[in-house]
């Protein structure tokens, strides 16, 4: 928005730097669409959970309309990463672009729903003169009870600190083939292998590791999968579907009402691998990134 911008009727604007505050006022909002909302729920409850939940450089915003919560949106630079944002009218996700501009001048990207990403990219252009790219479009799949399938041989088991440089590997494999950046830190594996209720989870053929997944921003009563991984040499064996049936499983087994997982679009094999299981598409995302238009080589820019 500009000064000469006439004003949004209605939509009033809250915002903090503590993630505990945030929830308070978000969480019923947010738990409407606990599937959807599960990216943003999920880390401002771990960042809650955290020692620094309060932090100056962190954004977390609630926009509402006549009292009502209408959107939502964070942002956590230390992550790298840029802001995410959840489903909203345009009135609502234009005073968000605007907020995080004025908060930080300019931001890497947006993630969220397709409409809201797309709503949020077109308002902070306006602001900042960069220019949109999509860099990967994902689809978000509910499961509430696994399909009985006949998988291959072998187990699922927790991991362990002896699985550490092993995952450190698959991690990096995963993140750079995958998201596009690079993979978690060796101190950060060992954290996660070494941690009392370790979030990764194997898949195990006569002792050998052949795949992973983790599962990650558990919810009120539900819970998200993620990092499925299973290298090269092991593939089309359906180990990948085995682990994340197993680890389905038994995450419902614990008492979640649901799992969420996320596909990319460009890949149907996964989407069709992880419908056999049981994962029904609700909805579909987008990643953007915000560049200047002096950073994009000639005859390479593309506006969304």
């Amino acid at each position: 928005m500009t000064a000469d911008d006439p004003p949004i009727p209605n939509f009033h604007l809250r915002q903090w730097t503590d993630s505990r505050s945030f929830l308070e006022e978000s969480q019923e909002f947010l738990l409407n669409r606990e599937d959807v909302n599960a990216v943003v729920l999920g880390i401002s409850k771990d960042i809650a959970r955290s020692s620094t939940p309060d932090k100056t450089e962190n954004f977390f915003g609630l926009v509402c309309r006549n009292e009502k919560a209408v959107a939502a949106a964070f942002m956590t630079p230390a992550q790298g990463r840029g802001a995410a944002v959840t489903e909203g009218p345009e009135g609502a996700l234009a005073l968000l672009a605007g907020a995080l501009v004025e908060k930080y001048g300019s931001i890497p990207g947006v993630n969220g729903p397709k409409g809201a990403s797309q709503s949020f990219g077109r308002h902070y252009c306006s602001l900042t003169g960069e220019r949109s790219r999509i860099t990967f479009e994902m689809r978000i799949h509910r499961l509430e009870a696994v399909t009985p399938l006949s998988l291959p041989a072998g187990q699922l088991r927790r991991v362990q600190p002896s699985d550490e440089a092993l995952l450190h590997r698959w991690l990096g494999d995963f993140s750079t083939n995958t998201l596009g950046r690079a993979g978690p830190s060796r101190e950060s594996v060992a954290q996660m292998v070494n941690a009392s209720e370790p979030r990764a989870y194997l898949w195990c053929v006569n002792g050998e590791a052949v795949s992973t997944a983790a599962w990650s921003r558990p919810t009120q009563t539900g819970i998200s999968i993620n990092a499925v991984y299973t290298p090269p040499s092991k593939r089309g064996q359906g180990h990948g579907t085995a682990v994340v049936h197993g680890l389905s499983a038994l995450l419902l087994k614990r008492g979640y009402a649901f799992c969420t997982l996320y596909t990319d679009l460009a890949n149907p094999v996964s989407n069709a691998i992880y419908a056999r299981i049981g994962y029904k598409p609700i909805m579909d995302t987008q990643n953007i990134r915000f560049v200047s238009t002096h950073d994009e080589p000639h005859g390479q820019r593309r506006r969304t």
